[in-house]
């Protein structure tokens, strides 16, 4: 019965997380000029994958600190329930995993793109 609680109570926390960060995205994307579609068309392949790189790299990065802070309270509260402490380290330890290879995703293109003789691409976002 403490498993189900546990289960929808993460849930909740998801779906929250979720709903805010596509709140962010409305507010952020309203708040913008109109895409310029003919220029975004003509843009050359390392444009578009720098671009799809550093749109999944703010996701992944907001995501995974998000669910780093929730696990660490939920850890602090857990009141010495291992359960929760487990689920707690199991969360940090696969959001910094997400962090770590979408950080080393860039470079990894890089060396393939040089490998096939095409140009490497910028990878820096901000």
């Amino acid at each position: 019965m403490g498993n189900n609680n546990n289960f929808t109570n993460d849930m909740k926390i998801h779906k929250i997380i979720i709903g805010l960060i596509s709140i962010f995205l409305l507010v952020n994307s309203s708040a913008s000029d109109p895409p310029d579609i003919v220029g975004t068309i003509s843009m050359r392949a390392g444009e578009v994958i720098k671009a799809v790189y550093c749109f999944f790299f703010s996701i992944t990065t907001a995501v995974a600190s998000a669910l780093i802070v929730i696990s660490g309270i939920t850890w602090i509260s857990s009141m010495g329930d291992t359960e929760k402490i487990y689920q707690a380290k199991m969360r940090i330890i696969w959001s910094l995993i997400a962090m770590i290879l979408i950080t080393i995703a860039c470079p990894l293109i890089n060396i393939l793109a040089q490998a096939a003789g095409a140009t490497p691409v910028d990878c820096a976002c901000f």
